[in-house]
């Protein structure tokens, strides 16, 4: 295999079954050299609201590092996912947005992903409301996408 190149996969995860199965199927095709990303991507939330209780730091900061936060935790029980299938180069990212499904999209172009994988459904209220997430990306991502069903 001459020919072989590394691989850049990314898993959108959202804390739903159909994003742990995408996972799963990366996991099950990933080579040791190949690179994941776990990407939990969601709206920037105006309801966060911090009270001016003696804090010195700026407000809008200091809602992006609990934005941050709770998207950690998303990605969190993925990350163990892949540290107990001892898999290699996994990085995480927390991408927040106005605008997640284009976020992602920017995202896919700026770290040349070559394949996405998706679950077919996941749990975003916001995703469900303003169209399919999913579809987004298959039409708007400049690379593969495999969607994977329940």
């Amino acid at each position: 295999w001459g020919l072989y190149s590394r691989m850049f996969f990314l898993v959108l995860v959202d804390g739903s079954q159909q994003a742990h199965k995408a996972l799963a199927k990366v996991l099950s095709i990933k080579r040791e050299d190949d690179f994941l990303i776990l990407v939990h991507s969601t709206q920037h939330d105006d309801s966060v609201f911090i009270d001016d209780c003696g804090f010195t730091d700026d407000k809008e900061d200091m809602k992006r590092r609990i934005e941050q936060e709770r998207g950690r935790a998303v990605l969190e029980p993925y990350i163990h996912i892949c540290e107990t299938h001892q898999a290699s180069h996994v990085e995480a990212e927390v991408l927040i947005s106005s605008d997640p499904k284009e976020k992602v999209c920017q995202y896919i172009v700026e770290n040349e992903i070559d394949v996405v994988f998706l679950g077919q459904r996941g749990t975003s209220t916001h995703h469900r409301t303003t169209g399919s997430f999913c579809e987004y990306i298959i039409e708007n991502a400049n690379c593969s996408v495999m969607v994977v069903k329940s």
